[in-house]
């Protein structure tokens, strides 16, 4: 397999080099799949060695993932020496490899997606492109406007991604168009009804799968009265669907309908495995009714469950959050980083916890890291505005709260906050 998957980006970067000398060009790209491939299986022989891996089968693949990287890297020099000097380079990776510990029977399961980390790399330099420049929660959904920008090309209104303006040298005119998506033709669209229509079985699964994927938009816009009517139809027609029961149970929290709640836990508590789940759906309905007590008890409950799994982790930090354990949220973010020092949402609860513990500086450094993970973490502006003030930097809290600003134009609590500032 390494033989296949290293020739495979060899191949990829000979064709693109003869490309590169053969003809004129514009825009060039190529893609190397191999080290995702090739950190999924060699990144637990990384050192240090998991108790689970045999020395002797350690020592002959410790060495295979760092060899294959500065491989990469030659290709990549190569590659940068063949498009020229008055060009522009980026390298970019959809997402990163973590160093999360395996347990020794999904290790090597093709289905095992615990090598991934939500956080790659971008890298960008030539002519326009600032120098030493920190491009902070920049997503692979950003290149393609930063792209168009660099040519001097329109942006889609219907592009997700932002133009990454800190990475110019100087500060690009955006230009706009509705969308670079070409529209469909008539005929296409006539005959793809027709095929519907001739298959009930495949349209009652594509109108399920497009309201579950719906709901959950919904949910993640914390449009939740959206959500509500269509979580509710899917769960009538699919009960024994934990996923949705799930869905449906935070959604009515949220939307403060307790009763509605209770029952929809009922149906989820026979379709979780016993363990941290149950505890968890339990304290959040519990702290829902303002019966603080027993939330705290679940709560207590679920925290020596020991759980390493990173939705529990942050639904347990959400409770201790809502309920002022500062010295438990403190250590349980500790703890999260230490599996993975790249989660934003950890970074964001160690900083709340350290500003509440009256370490305004330690609070700022660490909400200052989940913004740079994560640009559009609002929460972590707020409090890293609340830690400056609490160290007197009254201008850099200023610029923090009018990012959130920008971020979140609706927000109450910033606006009063910013407005404090202004006439402090």
């Amino acid at each position: 397999m390494l033989r296949v998957l290293l020739a495979t980006d060899f191949s990829y970067h000979a064709a693109m080099t003869d490309l590169l000398a053969g003809q004129k060009w514009d825009f060039a790209a190529v893609h190397f799949p191999a080290l995702g491939a090739l950190s999924q299986m060699f990144l637990p022989y990384r050192s240090p060695r998991p108790d689970w891996i045999p020395k002797t089968e350690f020592g002959l693949y410790q060495n295979v993932l760092g060899t294959a990287c500065r491989a990469l890297g030659e290709m990549l020099r190569l590659l940068i020496q063949a498009a020229g000097t008055d060009v522009a380079v980026i390298v970019v990776s959809a997402h990163g490899v973590s160093r999360r510990a395996l347990p020794p029977p999904s290790a090597h399961a093709r289905n095992n997606q615990a090598w991934r980390s939500p956080h790659g790399i971008l890298a960008v330099s030539g002519p326009g492109f600032a120098a030493e420049a920190a491009a902070l929660g920049a997503t692979v959904l950003d290149v393609a406007p930063t792209v168009l920008t660099w040519f001097g090309l329109p942006i889609g209104d219907d592009m997700e991604g932002r133009v990454l303006i800190e990475a110019f040298a100087t500060a690009p005119q955006i230009a706009r168009v509705a969308t670079w998506e070409p529209r469909q033709p008539a005929a296409l669209a006539d005959a793809h009804d027709e095929a519907v229509r001739d298959n009930p079985k495949a349209t009652d699964l594509l109108r399920r799968e497009f309201d579950w994927n719906l709901a959950q938009s919904l949910l993640e816009a914390t449009r939740h009265g959206e959500a509500l009517p269509i979580l509710e139809r899917l769960f009538r027609a699919f009960p024994e669907r934990a996923e949705l029961a799930q869905a449906l149970f935070h959604c009515q929290v949220t939307l403060g309908r307790l009763p509605e709640a209770t029952e929809t836990l009922e149906v989820l508590l026979e379709r979780l495995p016993p363990g941290i789940w149950p505890l968890l759906a339990r304290a959040e309905l519990c702290l829902a009714k303002k019966e603080l007590r027993e939330a705290r008890s679940l709560v207590n409950e679920a925290w020596h469950c020991h759980s390493t799994n990173p939705e529990a982790t942050r639904r347990l930090g959400l409770l201790l959050l809502r309920l002022r354990e500062w010295n438990s949220l403190a250590e349980l973010a500790r703890q999260a980083l230490k599996q993975d020092d790249n989660e934003p949402l950890a970074w964001l609860g160690l900083a709340e916890a350290l500003l509440r513990q009256r370490q305004p500086a330690e609070a700022a450094t660490a909400a200052e890291r989940a913004i740079g993970l994560n640009y559009y973490l609002s929460d972590a502006y707020f409090v890293l505005a609340r830690a400056l003030i609490a160290q007197g930097k009254w201008q850099p809290a200023q610029e923090a709260m009018q990012t959130l600003l920008r971020l979140q134009p609706n927000n109450r609590a910033a606006a009063a906050y910013s407005r404090r500032m202004s006439v402090g």
